[in-house]
Order: structure tokens, then C-alpha cells, then sequence
């Protein structure tokens, strides 16, 4: 087991870069709990640490918390979980972004934790939550309980936590989930003059199309991203391809496409839009010949 006073000089070394919006120091307690067979060391850092303030604290929270993910700790998670720290609370929740390595598949109770912060009231804490729900579905944890969560976060009054209840949507759509209920939420967000929160609505519209949702509502609008005077031809791309991806689906989604296409862009200088017409006509054309 590692000294206190060995702990203590590597917990000195942790710092904030306040330009970078980043802890330093880090790293060597990474390794030291890695290699920490027991567990002892562990424990130690959590008696040490409880004296630390600011990011600093919230950094070695971090760290702690992605142990315990790693080796499937709920107890510790949610000891950690329920400090009253607002940026310890994001912090750990940021921790969960990972796979769960351990073999007693602890992902559930680790979604379920993220859920229950997603009402809490520090936009920085129901973020970090919707990150968490994101990246635990990514790993095929069922999430079944975080659709409803997530859909009341799109009308959320904070930016950030609206384009991360976006991006969790998508990926709950992309593990083949029913998100049907936050399509009304995110048609009204289209009109959102963020480009960020434009391009993550257009890919989780766009997983959503891929899963056999039906995204005909929100047509209209991913046209107008299409059609849109920014210079940010990722968001394009990301509408282009909800739009293919919904119009594949069957004929009276391509006739829906088709004709909405013709009347809200009659004609582009968009490489984008003009090369969605392309695969559209394709697509037509291999639609009669079936």
C-alpha cells in the first residue's frame, strides 16, 4: 500500500490550468490506482483527498470515480456522486464515459446513477449526466429508462444541456431504442440559430432515419439546413444524409422528400444539396426498376 505521504505529494502535484479548462497532475494517480490489486490504495486516496478544494478536488474525483468504474465499485460511485460539489458531482459523472471493464456488468447501475442527475439543478451536472447516458448506451447498456429523462432535457433552458440531450438522443436511436416521443422537441430546436445544436440535431435525426423512425415532421427543416447561408458543411451533411436515410425507407418517404425538395430548393449552388439530389434521382430510378 502506498504511503499517505506519497499520496500526498502526488495529490500536490494536481493543479488547474484555467486557460486550458484542465486538471493536470492526474496521470501518476491514474497509474498508482491501476496497479492497485487491493484496493488499498484506493481507500487511501479517498481519506486524502476529502480535504482538497476546487477543480483540483474535482480532478482526483475523477480519477476515483474511473476506478470504480473499472472494477464495477457502485458504492464508491455513488459516495463520490453525493458530494454537494457541483463540478465533483460533473466530474464523476464525466468518469462513466467509458466502458464498464470489469466482469459483473455494472453499466445499468451506472446509467441509472446518470439518470437520477439528469433533474438536477446545475445545468454543468444534468450535461455531464446526458454524456454519461450517452456513452453507456454506446456500450450496448440497455437505456430503456433514459428516453423520457433525456426528451424532457431537449426544452432544457440551458444551451449545453439541450446539445448534450441531443447527442444522447441520437445514440439511444442508434442502439435501436423507441425516441419517437423527442422527434416534436427536436423539430422545434431546428429553428435554433446554434450551429452546433443544428449539427447534432441533424445527426440524431439522421440515426433516427436509420432505426426506422419516422422523421417526416422534421423535413422540412433539415431542408432548410440545407438550404441555409452558414458555411458549415458538416451540418449539411449530417441533414443530407437523415434526409436519404428517411427517404430509403420506402416510396412515400422518397415522394415525400422529392416534393419538398423541389419547393423549398428549386435550385443550389450547395455541392451537398446537389449531390443529395443525385442519390435521390438514383435512388428513383432503382425504385422503378424493382
Amino acid at each position: 500500500m502506498p504511503q499517505r505521504a506519497e499520496l500526498q505529494e502526488l495529490i500536490s502535484k494536481v493543479s488547474y490550468d484555467a486557460r486550458l479548462k484542465y486538471v493536470t497532475g492526474l496521470p501518476p494517480l491514474h497509474a498508482l490506482l491501476r496497479k492497485d490489486v487491493d484496493g488499498s490504495a484506493c481507500a487511501e486516496l479517498t481519506r486524502v483527498w476529502q480535504p482538497l478544494t476546487g477543480m483540483p478536488r474535482a480532478g482526483v474525483a475523477f480519477v476515483l470515480a474511473e476506478r470504480a468504474r473499472e472494477t464495477g465499485d457502485i458504492a464508491r460511485l455513488r459516495a463520490l456522486l453525493a458530494d454537494e460539489d457541483i463540478d465533483v458531482k460533473a466530474y464523476v459523472l464525466d468518469a462513466l464515459c467509458g466502458s464498464p471493464e470489469c466482469g459483473n456488468d455494472p453499466g445499468s447501475a451506472m446509467l441509472e446513477l446518470a439518470i437520477q442527475l439528469t433533474q438536477h439543478p446545475a445545468a454543468k451536472v444534468r450535461a455531464a449526466a446526458c454524456r454519461a447516458i450517452q456513452n453507456q448506451a454506446a456500450y450496448k447498456t440497455p437505456a430503456n429508462a433514459a428516453v423520457d429523462p433525456v426528451r424532457s432535457l431537449l426544452s432544457d433552458p440551458d444551451g449545453l444541456v439541450r446539445l448534450h440531450a441531443t447527442c444522447a438522443v441520437g445514440q439511444l436511436a442508434k442502439q435501436k431504442l423507441d425516441v419517437s416521443s423527442c422527434l416534436e422537441q427536436l423539430q422545434v430546436n431546428l429553428s435554433s440559430q446554434d450551429p452546433s445544436l443544428q449539427k447534432h440535431i441533424a445527426w440524431a435525426l439522421w440515426q433516427m432515419a436509420n432505426s426506422r423512425h419516422d422523421i417526416g415532421p422534421a423535413v422540412t427543416g433539415l431542408l432548410g439546413l440545407l438550404k441555409s447561408e452558414n458555411d458549415r458543411t458538416d451540418i449539411r451533411r449530417s441533414a443530407a444524409g437523415a434526409l436519404l436515410a428517411f427517404a430509403r425507407r420506402n416510396s412515400a418517404n422518397f415522394d415525400l422528400v422529392m416534393k419538398l425538395f423541389s419547393r423549398e430548393i428549386p435550385s443550389t449552388d450547395c455541392p451537398v444539396a446537389r449531390k443529395l439530389l443525385v442519390q435521390l434521382t438514383a435512388l428513383s430510378a432503382k425504385q422503378r426498376s424493382a
